[in-house]
């Protein structure tokens, strides 16, 4: 039997968040103060590799200890746990 399934979703706001979260951020992205980047944050960093600039989040590493699988552009809406400094 091939049925077509009708979704729906119960937090549209929250597939939102999911669909433009880069894989390595700490949190959502845009759940951060309104009009800040993750450029702009203090968790933004190099990953600490010669020759290698591959900005990931810090923040994230310290929670999963280990560093994302992408890049995090300097533009990307900030997460929830934006610090400045």
């Amino acid at each position: 039997m091939n049925k077509k399934l009708k979704l729906t979703s119960p937090d549209p706001e929250l597939d939102r968040l999911a669909a433009g979260t880069i894989d390595g951020m700490a949190h959502w992205s845009g759940s951060g103060p309104p009009g800040t980047t993750c450029g702009e944050c203090r968790f933004w960093a190099n990953e600490d590799r010669p020759n290698h600039y591959a900005f990931r989040c810090a923040k994230y590493f310290t929670m999963m200890k280990k560093w994302g699988s992408r890049h995090i552009p300097f533009h990307q809406p900030s997460c929830k746990y934006f610090r400045r400094d």
